[in-house]
């Protein structure tokens, strides 16, 4: 038999190490480098794993394990607590990738609304779309 600590002990302690985390995560993080050249390089394996079937059974398996309830309480019990502070984190990012289709926006000029809606769709819609798909490059 393997020794291992029971199970108030385990829970214990990981509860005990949370203070600790958040630094050391960021330092892990600080001193790491070459991770998007490494996602770049593993992008076919990426692939190839997305296309494997038992890869994509073991994701079913494990959306069965839970329902919305489990999900929503996670969501409002950890998300909506970090939610906030992410986003004030990522404002001036979202600020400068929110621009260039503002200024498209705005220089944008539509027709008037017609009776005919798939006209509007067409003359109104699309041209919004085109716009914010140029502005950003794609």
């Amino acid at each position: 038999m393997v020794k291992v600590k029971d199970k108030q002990t385990c829970e214990a302690n990981y509860r005990v190490a949370i203070s600790s985390v958040p630094a050391k995560y960021k330092a892990g993080v600080q001193r790491t480098s070459g991770v998007i050249q490494a996602a770049k390089d593993g992008q076919a394996l990426y692939v190839a794993r997305m296309q494997d079937q038992s890869v994509l059974d073991r994701r079913l398996k494990g959306l069965e394990k839970v329902t919305d309830q489990d999900w929503q309480i996670g969501a409002i019990n950890k998300g909506s607590n970090r939610i906030g502070p992410g986003m004030e984190a990522g404002a001036a990012k979202q600020s400068a990738n929110w621009d260039p289709c503002r200024q498209a926006l705005t220089a944008l000029n539509l027709p008037a609304r017609v009776a005919d809606s798939n006209a509007n769709i067409d003359n109104r819609v699309k041209p919004v779309v085109a716009a914010m798909k140029q502005a950003v490059g794609k």
